[in-house]
């Protein structure tokens, strides 16, 4: 037979281990617990942060957005008036003749008028805004588009006109224009 002593001593000294084992794992999960609710409430401080700094940064950019909406376009002065006007008809001229606008564009910025075909100086008051179309279509097409732009009552300078063939097939080939020219303004 087994002293009782003994086994209750044993059984006591396992137990007491086990006990001491279980409150260090029991402490170890309770720190790991507590650390990581730090952390995470740290993680959120910092998204608040976050947060308030979008809500003022959009508040800024729907202040300006309402500014910008309440800028009202500036009108158009004469002289863009009379490039809109000059781009309207070169578009009228080529509709009328067949050929195509593929591009037309000008310059927002107005310079002093010199001509490139009379060594004179300008009259005073004269400025120039550049501007560019390309037309496409068959020759006579483009040639009288090219015609009607004398018509054009708004005076204007051609500076260079580059004709490029863009396709050949029997008796329909096709022709890229490119013509550089310089619309003449009241300053």
């Amino acid at each position: 037979m087994i002293p009782l002593r003994l086994i209750d001593a044993r059984t006591l000294g396992m137990l007491s281990r086990l006990l001491v084992a279980l409150a260090v794992i029991v402490a170890t999960i309770v720190v790991l617990c507590f650390g990581r609710t730090y952390l995470s409430l740290q993680s959120i401080s910092v998204s608040d942060q976050q947060i308030s700094q979008s809500k003022a940064n959009l508040k800024m950019m729907n202040e300006e957005i309402r500014k910008a909406r309440a800028i009202k376009s500036p009108p158009a002065t004469e002289s863009r008036q009379a490039v809109f006007a000059f781009q309207s008809a070169v578009e009228a001229a080529a509709q009328a003749n067949g050929a195509i606008v593929e591009e037309y564009a000008s310059s927002p910025e107005k310079t002093p008028y010199l001509s490139k075909y009379h060594n004179d100086s300008p009259p005073e008051g004269w400025q120039q805004v550049a501007a560019r179309v390309h037309l496409s279509g068959r020759m006579p097409e483009i040639y009288e588009t090219m015609r009607a732009l004398q018509a054009i009552d708004i005076p204007h300078e051609i500076d260079m006109i580059d004709l490029n063939r863009t396709q050949a097939a029997a008796g329909e080939s096709r022709v890229a224009a490119v013509i550089s020219l310089r619309v003449l303004v009241r300053s």
